[in-house]
């Protein structure tokens, strides 16, 4: 029997699971033709959404833009994969031929276009795109993609989207239109506008500008000054300041005789004032558009090397949403041209190839070096080297690697020992005492290789060590083991080297 919270007992209608409880309709008590756009700053100020295209022409709102932009569309190297049940096994040879298919229908078709439209959704909510086709056998190819207007769209109660054809709504067939959202809700099927953001701060910025031009013009330029006569009347004074205005622009004027002129410079300089002013408004536009500031604003203080790092790092985490946002729209494009020709495969996979990070690699395979841990040739090769350019050198110098530039003529190490009695006996005793140490190792081995591997570093390490040791293990005991063995390979060494002095005697 289920309970509910109040430990009443619960019946199942598994007929009303599948229908829709919470809707606009049984909400209002009405149903919506047309779902009111319900973005708050359009709403405040009475607009609608084909204000913001008049916001690019703001030159920070631009560079923002292009910014974001230029992070995704840069990254060229992508492709469709066949769809798969799980990874790793062999697609079906339906499903590579449907990949096939659809990669040769994009390859004439401007796919920058097509990305540099995907991104606007950030910035405008949405985009729509108009997919067209033509038969070819018993395929449906893809000759065209093309965005189109999205003021010409809309949508209804239901969250769907219609086309506005003279004032009527017009369902569009499955597969003719692909339509890309930025994080839309079920309130909101328009998506997030960024840009409606950005309205306030342009429009700040532009009255700020027209006061700093004002000010510079009268605080920025020297003033004409001249003294008139005592016995000039309103007419004659009247013409002397005609006079002076005009060597503002032409610096040349016939001033009447018995007055007095010169320049003078105002004193003081507020300018920073509005400097600052719009400043402030362009790093609040940054900050909305590409989630930082350092990477569009080129003036005034640039920061430390930590802050300019911090905002390198979230413009690449913007970059990152970008990137899955269109990976998302070809995915779904993907799944419209499987369904469009009525394949029942898996549809192809859209993704970006990422470079190997090799610097990070190289980093992780220092630490865990540092630990103990060692690498075999066919880790190293995944970095891209070829048998032929690299050898093992600490294998080389362990087992004699002929390839080793130290081995000896028959391959084998000049440090090896040989038949050296002295050694023969030391390794009998590690022989001995080998089992007893992997006997209290075995426990370890399994947690100390799952600690290196996701320790970020050596803090980290250590932490997890001394947790480890002090839950799961006996440290007094794996203690005297190693203490015993140090001792005895000392006192040994001491044996060995006092007996080969005396046979040198």
């Amino acid at each position: 029997m289920i309970l509910d919270m109040y430990g009443n007992p619960v019946r199942i209608e598994r007929k009303s699971l599948g229908a829709e409880l919470a809707s606009f309709s049984t909400a209002t008590g009405q149903v919506m033709q047309i779902m009111p756009d319900p973005d708050p700053v359009l709403r405040k100020r009475g607009d609608d959404a084909r204000v913001l295209a008049d916001l690019a022409a703001d030159d920070q709102v631009t560079m923002a833009i292009q910014l974001r932009k230029r992070k995704v569309q840069t990254k060229g190297d992508y492709d469709y994969s066949p769809g798969q049940p799980d990874k790793g096994e062999e697609p079906a040879k339906a499903a590579a031929a449907l990949c096939d298919a659809l990669t040769s229908d994009l390859a004439p078709i401007k796919l920058k276009n097509v990305f540099n439209g995907v991104l606007d959704a950030n910035f405008y909510g949405y985009s729509v795109f108009e997919l067209f086709w033509r038969p070819e056998g018993k395929l449906m190819r893809l000759a065209g993609m093309v965005e189109k207007p999205r003021e010409w769209f809309g949508f209804d109660g239901e969250g769907r989207l219609f086309f506005s054809a003279n004032g009527q709504k017009q369902y569009p067939p499955y597969g003719k239109l692909l339509v890309v959202r930025h994080e839309p809700t079920y309130a909101n099927p328009y998506g997030l506008r960024l840009l409606s953001r950005c309205l306030w701060p342009v429009a700040f910025k532009q009255a700020g500008s027209e006061w700093c031009m004002r000010f510079l013009e009268k605080y920025g330029m020297p003033w004409q000054v001249a003294t008139a006569p005592t016995n000039y009347d309103q007419k004659q004074r009247q013409q002397l300041a005609s006079s002076l205005a005009a060597m503002v622009q032409d610096a040349v004027a016939v001033l009447p005789a018995g007055s007095e002129h010169k320049l003078e410079q105002a004193s003081g300089d507020n300018s920073e004032n509005y400097l600052q002013f719009l400043h402030f408004w362009n790093a609040a536009i940054a900050k909305v558009l590409s989630c930082q500031t350092q990477s569009s604003e080129l003036t005034g203080s640039t920061g430390s090397y930590a802050s300019a790092k911090t905002h390198y790092e979230v413009l690449e985490d913007v970059a990152t949403a970008d990137e899955q946002l269109i990976v998302d729209a070809m995915n779904d494009l993907a799944v419209v041209y499987a369904a469009v020709n009525g394949s029942a495969e898996y549809p192809p996979v859209f993704a970006f190839n990422e470079p190997e990070d090799y610097d990070a690699q190289a980093e992780l395979d220092k630490k865990r070096y540092a630990v103990g841990v060692r690498f075999t040739k066919a880790h190293f090769q995944r970095y891209g080297l070829s048998d032929d350019e690299f050898y093992m050198a600490v294998e080389a110098g362990m087992s004699g690697d002929k390839g080793d530039p130290a081995a000896g003529e028959a391959g084998t190490s000049e440090f090896a020992a040989g038949d050296d009695p002295q050694q023969q006996a030391l390794d009998a005793m590690i022989a001995r005492a080998l089992p007893r140490a992997i006997e209290g190792g075995e426990a370890l081995a399994g947690p100390l290789r799952q600690i290196v591997l996701e320790s970020r570093d050596y803090e980290e390490i250590e932490a997890a060590l001394a947790e480890l040791l002090g839950r799961d293990l006996d440290p007094a005991a794996m203690g005297a083991l190693l203490t015993e063995m140090l001792i005895a390979a000392e006192l040994y060494g001491r044996f060995a080297a006092s007996e080969a002095s005396n046979a040198a005697l």
